[in-house]
C-alpha cells in the first residue's frame, strides 16, 4: 500500500525527470551542450503533459488484464464458497487475463513508449503525443522490445541481489532489520539510478 502512494506522489517527478533525460540526450545527440539545470528549466513547465501520458501509458498496459483478471478472481472467490466449478472456471478465466492480458499489455506499452520522447521533441499534447508514438514504433517495435527487455533484465538482477536482504527482514524482528532495511533501499536507489538510463537511451534514440 505505502509502495503505490510513495509511486504515486513520485509520478510528476519521474516524469518530469524522464522528460528532462530525454532533452539532454537530444542536446546531446544533436552536438549541442546543455545541462541538467537547463534540461529541467526546459521540461518541467509541461509536468501535467508528461504524467498524463504515464498514466495513459501504464492504463494502456494493463486494462485488458484487470477486465479479465478481475471476473476471474471474483469467480474463484464464489466458487469457494459454493462450488468447484466456479473455482474452475475462475482459474481459467485469471489464466486467460495473465497471459492475453500480458502479451497485450507489453505490445500497447511498446506502441505507445515513445509518446514522451515525442511530445517533447514535437510540442504535441497528450493525445496527439500517444498516436504520434504510434506512428513512430510502427518500424521500430522489434528493437524497443529488446531496449525494454535489457532493462527489464537488469532490474532482474538487482532484485536477485535484494532477495537475501528482504528474506532476512521477513525472519528478524522489527528492530533487528533496520541495517538490512537501509541497505535494500540504497540497492534500490543505486540500481533505479543506473538502469532506467538505460531504457532512456535506448528509447530516445530509437
Amino acid at each position: 500500500m505505502s509502495g503505490g502512494v510513495t509511486g504515486i506522489l513520485l509520478l510528476p517527478v519521474e516524469a518530469v525527470v524522464y522528460a528532462a533525460s530525454v532533452f539532454a540526450l537530444c542536446e546531446v545527440y544533436l552536438g549541442r551542450g546543455t545541462t541538467a539545470k537547463a534540461a529541467l528549466q526546459a521540461t518541467i513547465g509541461r509536468w501535467l503533459r508528461y504524467v498524463g501520458i504515464a498514466l495513459w501509458q501504464g492504463w494502456s498496459a494493463v486494462w485488458i488484464f484487470m477486465l479479465v483478471a478481475i471476473p476471474g478472481l471474483l469467480l474463484m472467490t464464489l466458487g469457494a464458497r459454493s462450488g468447484v466449478g466456479l473455482v474452475a472456471l475462475g482459474g481459467f478465466v485469471l489464466f486467460a487475463g495473465v497471459v492475453g492480458g500480458g502479451v497485450y499489455g507489453v505490445i500497447a506499452y511498446i506502441r505507445n513508449s515513445l509518446a514522451i520522447p515525442a511530445a517533447l521533441m514535437e510540442q504535441t499534447g497528450v493525445r496527439a503525443s500517444m498516436r504520434r508514438s504510434k506512428t513512430l514504433a510502427a518500424g521500430t517495435k522489434g528493437r524497443i522490445f529488446v531496449v525494454l527487455l535489457i532493462a527489464f533484465a537488469l532490474y532482474m538482477v538487482a532484485g536477485a541481489i535484494d532477495a537475501p536482504m528482504l528474506f532476512l527482514i521477513a525472519r528478524t524482528p522489527f528492530q533487528e532489520h533496520v541495517i538490512a532495511q537501509a541497505a535494500v533501499l540504497l540497492i534500490g536507489f543505486v540500481s533505479h539510478t543506473l538502469i532506467s538510463p538505460v531504457a532512456l537511451t535506448g528509447l530516445t534514440l530509437v
